[in-house]
């Protein structure tokens, strides 16, 4: 009887110890973002990528129906030739380009970007198609790219953009 109850005791111990330095759920998410933050900060990106994890009809108000995953076809055309700059103060610099959006000729647009995150995921306070704020889900990272995304409202698809560096 001793002994179980001192192998109880040294497992008890033991478990407690590792739950002690084992990440929660949002400490692992906050340290997510924070690894983004310093993946980014300071570099260029350009948007490389668009598409779907499932299937879905894009446009939605026209009659043609789609079933598609592959969304390049979908980027705007002032899009790709942007650079977008995460400095380290949460200000984001997009230089437009050649191509610029329609109605604002400004070479440089000042957003702000910002890092959040929960339980279950780490996000980002970035800019949609029309340069407005829209949070995105972080997917993933490397020193060369970066995928984030939105959940698509119907059927449960996740819609990615992935932006690689300019070097």
């Amino acid at each position: 009887m001793k002994k179980f109850l001192l192998s109880v005791a040294v497992g008890l111990v033991l478990f407690s110890l590792h739950s002690c330095t084992k990440d929660t759920g949002e400490e692992a998410q906050k340290k997510k973002a924070e690894e983004f933050r310093n993946t980014v900060k300071n570099k260029r990106y350009r948007l490389v990528d668009f598409y779907s994890d499932l299937p879905v009809d894009y446009i939605e108000n026209d009659t043609i129906v789609r079933s598609e995953t592959d969304l390049r076809g979908y980027i705007k055309p002032y899009l790709p030739d942007d650079e977008n700059l995460f400095d380290s103060t949460g200000l984001l610099l997009i230089n437009q380009g050649a191509n610029r959006i329609p109605g604002n000729d400004s070479l440089i647009l000042n957003r702000r970007y910002l890092l959040k995150w929960n339980v279950t995921d780490a996000s980002i306070d970035f800019v949609d198609y029309f340069y407005i704020p829209a949070n995105y889900k972080i997917f993933d990272y490397t020193p060369d790219h970066f995928t984030i995304y939105l959940n698509w409202p119907k059927g449960g698809a996740k819609l990615y953009s992935r932006f690689a560096i300019i070097p």
